[in-house]
């Protein structure tokens, strides 16, 4: 390949090798796609001495071809790669740099890293104004709508811009997702994007007209859209033979309207995260004893038998006991499971004696078996701060500290605890919890002229715990927890098997809207959602407000009537029927509902084989009658509908289904699931 003389006119779509879909590749300007500053230069300073020493093809894997283009600033020694993962089945790249200072003196003010700095113009040629469409993170509310994963669109009539952030947490997901999508101004196309970076980050998207607006003036009539942003809190001293690698980016296209943008992503997403022993993922259902959801004596060997007896019997599948490990000496726990002595994971024995014994009996009864932990998080009085003071950082007092994952050591040691509960009790579900900020952690515990390093080697080195985990333990699910959902972008999903929705798991409602959200962009398949009422009975919407997802119940189903048990029976025996359709594409039926007062529902379909499934709430809307329309369908043939709870079938033409609708009559509350298959 030709090398490029300068980044500045390089495009980084020109080597693909095939034409990415609708409008925007078009329009973006040329450039690396990326950008940082450093020495007090501005970012266009800094991105202008660099030359292009190297610009190589690597198509080894045709399933993702990769370019590399390696760069040198002359003037400080500072070497870049830039390396450019294609997806071609997906429309789509991932990227990103490694800094290293390959000068004699050090580089001061390392900062401003835009992992995406990308111009869209003329905006002309996208059809005027684009819209943004963003998404809440996996926060914890208990008021309706809740701001997790609230839907959020915005269109750019005029200058002005808006940011999305993590939060302030040091965690990816505690504010907003870490994912956005732009159409088109006709919504006839547009790109999708995501940040691979599990602590602070943030995406700013800012319209400008040239030349400028004047007051009671004319708009410019040169538009364009720029998409910049990255990691957060970094302003570091590159020393001598140092390296740096910014957050790898998704940017993908897509043809049609948001909805195939969506589908685009969620099908990204659902080839991007690990298979599960070399197998495709099939959304099993959980169930645990509780820790902090109930209280900590009641999670003994004994309780557990009935406890999993009572599950096995109403078909869960994985049995996960979170308040398990020993607390500290003489001394009642505090908050269930939080409030223990994380940091030895070791059994309690004077309430599992024989761990393993348990293990084996749930094993007995057709379920696999599992064990929660907290790893990040180390109690001052915990075995690894008593054995390893120096890998664990604390900040104003609290007993509980964060265990520094940037140590290569403490790492090591993580991987290690995991290798021995897996080993010594046939451990198969690792639910890996997140119950710390990090970021006050980091912040007081590195130099101000070092800002950014401890949260960089941080993150990575949490990254390679949960990789080698699962490289050496294929076979163990790996499920991501950060206080609910506050974790969830392309590093932890890239990591792990399914992420925990949110900590809200007792009110239905908002359970729904945050599948309702949370579907636009995750494969369904992949994010689990708890029920956990302590109800005496359970309405069909208990249940079917978590098919949208996979199911964690932690109830006390031992103490469940017998007929509560046939119910739970029949409601997850449906469940198992439709679940393969969550990896599938998503619609929702209606718009997201901002009050109680509106209808809700989910289409998930398959577009290989035209089958999927619907399920429509009525909630507490006025009107008692809905008629929406499906998509996907073919309007040329026929499908059978069929109800899994009472085996009723009715046959309608695509056609109707499409532009008409699917006609419903609900009560209050009411909820009606259908089955659906070309005849």
């Amino acid at each position: 390949m030709a090398q490029t003389t300068s980044i500045l006119d390089m495009r980084f779509l020109d080597a693909i090798g095939f034409p990415m879909r609708g409008r925007f590749p078009g329009t973006l300007q040329p450039g690396a796609g990326l950008s940082f500053s450093h020495s007090g230069l501005s970012h266009d300073q800094v991105m202008a001495r660099l030359q292009v020493i190297e610009d190589v093809q690597d198509d080894a894997d045709r399933a993702h071809p990769t370019r590399r283009v390696r760069l040198h600033d002359p003037e400080c020694g500072l070497q870049i790669t830039i390396e450019y993962v294609y997806y071609p089945a997906h429309n789509a790249l991932v990227y990103g740099a490694t800094l290293t200072n390959a000068g004699n003196r050090n580089i001061e003010h390392l900062r401003g890293l835009h992992s995406f700095d990308l111009r869209v113009a003329p905006l002309q040629e996208i059809g005027g104004a684009p819209r943004v469409h963003t998404i809440g993170g996996g926060m914890w509310e208990n008021y309706y709508p809740t701001p997790a994963y609230e839907l959020r669109e915005r269109r750019l009539l005029g200058p002005g811009g808006f940011t999305i952030d993590s939060g302030p947490t040091g965690r990816s997901s505690n504010k907003d997702l870490p994912f956005f999508f732009i159409e088109d101004g006709q919504g006839s196309s547009g790109i999708y994007g995501g940040i691979e970076w599990s602590g602070l980050w943030h995406v700013t998207f800012t319209r400008r007209d040239e030349p400028d607006q004047v007051h009671y003036g004319h708009l410019g009539p040169d538009k364009s859209l720029a998409i910049q942003g990255g990691m957060d809190e970094v302003d570091l001293l590159l020393c001598t033979g140092e390296s740096f690698r910014m957050p790898r980016v998704l940017l993908g296209f897509y043809d049609g309207s948001i909805a195939s943008g969506r589908n685009a992503l969620r099908r990204f997403l659902n080839d991007w995260m690990p298979p599960l022993d070399g197998e495709p993922w099939l959304s099993p259902v959980q169930a645990t004893p509780g820790g902090y959801i109930c209280p900590t004596e009641l999670t003994t060997d004994a309780q557990c038998r009935a406890h999993i007896a009572a599950n096995a019997e109403v078909g869960v599948e994985y049995y996960v006991i979170e308040c398990w490990f020993q607390s500290l000496a003489d001394r009642a726990w505090n908050l269930g499971a939080t409030g223990g002595a994380r940091g030895t994971w070791h059994p309690d024995t004077s309430r599992f004696p024989n761990m393993r014994a348990l293990a084996d009996y749930a094993r007995s009864l057709g379920m696999k078996f599992g064990l929660w932990t907290d790893m990040e998080v180390a109690h001052a009085e915990s075995e690894v701060a008593r054995e390893h003071p120096d890998w664990v950082l604390y900040i104003g007092g609290n007993p509980n500290g964060l265990l520094n994952l940037a140590v290569r050591e403490a790492q090591d040691w993580a991987i290690a605890v995991y290798d021995r509960l897996i080993n010594d009790y046939g451990v198969e579900w690792i639910f890996y919890d997140n119950n710390i900020s990090p970021r006050p952690y980091w912040d007081a515990n590195e130099p101000a002229q070092r800002h950014g390093r401890l949260h960089h080697d941080y993150i990575r080195g949490v990254w390679r715990v949960w990789e080698e985990t699962i490289r050496r333990h294929p076979n163990v699910v790996f499920e991501n927890c950060s206080s609910g959902g506050r974790r969830i972008d392309l590093g932890t999903l890239a990591r792990s098997h399914c992420s925990f929705t949110s900590d809200q798991f007792r009110d239905k409602h908002m359970i729904r809207f945050q599948f309702s959200g949370a579907n636009t962009v995750l494969p369904g398949s992949r994010i689990l959602g708890g029920i956990c009422k302590g109800l005496t009975s359970y309405s069909p919407y208990d249940w079917q407000a978590n098919f949208a997802g996979m199911i964690a119940l932690s109830e006390g189903v031992e103490e469940w009537s017998p007929e509560m048990r046939r119910e739970a029976r029949q409601h997850l025996g449906v469940y198992k029927s439709i679940r393969g359709f969550l990896a599938k594409d998503y619609y929702p039926l209606f718009a997201q509902p901002r009050s109680l007062e509106e209808w809700d529902g989910w289409q998930f379909h398959d577009p290989k084989t035209g089958e999927g499934f619907v399920l429509a709430f009525r909630v507490q809307s006025p009107q008692e009658t809905a008629s929406p329309r499906l998509a996907g369908l073919d309007a040329g043939r026929t499908y059978m509908l069929t109800d899994p709870y009472t085996g009723r079938e009715e046959v309608l033409s695509g056609d109707q289904l499409l532009r008409v609708g699917l006609q419903m009559t609900l009560p209050f509350e009411g909820t009606r699931l259908l089955r659906y298959r070309p005849s």
